[in-house]
């Protein structure tokens, strides 16, 4: 009997899908319930999703036609149908991380105004993009052009090297995710319980180093000469990256999370404007999360004494904006 343990990840990898689809299904609705309003980091995490979809339908082919199996049992139609689904699957994986990091990147442009954060992340938004072009780029041409999907072949690349490579920067731009949202929390006007709370939330983000740092354990694979039997535990962790990115990128959105944000960071002003019907002049200005001195500087008061979390200082802070804002109209 063929040992198949391509099949283990098939299911698994189906599991993870799902897990990714609920994640962001659930993003989405929290997003539409709280501000009626989706942005360009909720777009990104729709395409990360997209392309996790595809790089699992992939896998399921390589499932299908040697994963997990002897080199020496595949026939040759089972070898370029493993070959091209492999190759797809690397290229749909790339796509997933990317966009995935992106929409992080996305969301503190929408939570700060800080001039310096804004700076830093759209930084490392280059960065990203530059580092996953390139190695789309690179893995489109893995082996000699035509058949640039033969990774059976004599003519291709070191796969160990270029895995290891893009897994030590994928973990830099995870690891400089953490440290920007940690840095862009610090320097909020909120109570310390909610600081705790939203740092934990960004802090979820390290799962994927942790999945990313045991990936490079099996790039290995790729130097065997019976590669389709070793390679299924990469593929397998490949799988389950795509899925804690994801996940990652929505954990913000959960409603515990979400309701440590200040109010009305995820509505427009047109909103706003809108919805205030009873007649008030009870107006925010349109001013997402701020560190204390772009407030203070919006508000003309010293707001860093308010504390966000305390309902008394939260209706004074409403009252200094008013007298800044609302009175002008």
């Amino acid at each position: 009997m063929v040992n198949n343990d391509g099949v283990l990840v098939s299911i698994i990898t189906w599991f993870l899908l799902v897990t990714s689809t609920l994640a962001i299904v659930s993003r989405l609705s929290t997003k539409r319930a709280v501000s009626r309003n989706f942005h360009t980091d909720d777009v990104l995490a729709v395409l990360a999703l997209v392309f996790s979809i595809g790089a699992g339908v992939a896998v399921s082919v390589q499932d299908a036609n040697g994963l997990g199996m002897h080199i020496g049992d595949l026939t040759d139609r089972q070898k370029e149908l493993f070959a091209k689904s492999s190759y797809a699957a690397d290229l749909l994986f790339i796509a997933t991380l990317c966009f995935a990091k992106l929409s992080m990147i996305a969301l503190f442009h929408l939570i700060t105004r800080r001039k310096k954060c804004r700076l830093l992340s759209t930084s490392l938004g280059v960065f990203t993009t530059i580092w996953a072009t390139i190695s789309l780029i690179t893995a489109a041409f893995a082996c000699h052009v035509p058949f640039t999907w033969n990774i059976f072949g004599p003519h291709c690349y070191n796969k160990v090297h270029y895995w290891y490579t893009f897994g030590i920067i994928s973990i830099i731009t995870d690891t400089a995710l953490v440290l920007l949202s940690a840095y862009m929390v610090l320097a909020l006007q909120m109570s310390t319980r909610k600081k705790i709370l939203l740092l934990s939330c960004f802090g979820a983000r390290s799962i994927d180093i942790v999945a990313t740092a045991t990936q490079l354990r099996y790039t290995s694979a790729f130097n065997s000469s019976d590669f389709t039997k070793t390679l299924w535990p990469f593929v397998l962790i490949t799988q389950i990256i795509q899925c804690t990115t994801i996940i990652t990128s929505c954990v913000p959105y959960l409603r515990p999370f979400i309701d440590a944000f200040p109010p009305d960071i995820f509505t427009s002003k047109k909103t706003r404007r809108r919805e205030n019907t009873s007649g008030t002049r009870e107006k925010y200005p349109d001013v997402l999360l701020q560190d204390r001195e772009t407030e203070t500087n919006a508000v003309g008061t010293n707001t860093a004494e308010y504390d966000t979390g305390n309902d008394r200082n939260s209706h004074q802070w409403e009252r200094a904006v008013w007298e800044k804002h609302g009175s002008s109209e």
